[in-house]
């Protein structure tokens, strides 16, 4: 069971990265080695091509891989869940 969840409809991509490294960020700290879920849906209802799955998974790989031990896109889209490292 995840400790938290980050959800991340409705917000702008660049939105979205910054809160989901300050999520990451803050989580590493206060959870590390436990499981988080980062909500971005699947995109049904936005215009044009959906953005946050694609934007989570890129910034799990670059910028927040110093704070994330593993992740996995959730079964059927809409969704991530990570183990955290911890601090350091």
């Amino acid at each position: 069971m995840p400790v938290a969840t980050l959800d991340l409809h409705g917000l702008t991509a660049s939105e979205a990265r910054r809160s989901l490294h300050n999520f990451t960020q803050r989580h590493c700290r206060m959870s590390a080695g436990k499981v988080v879920h980062v909500i971005t849906g699947k995109g049904t209802g936005s215009e044009g091509r959906a953005v946050l799955w694609e934007l989570v998974q890129d910034t799990l790989n670059r910028e927040s891989s110093e704070h994330v031990a593993e992740h996995a896109g959730m079964l059927g889209g809409g969704g991530w869940v990570m183990r955290l490292k911890g601090p350091g």
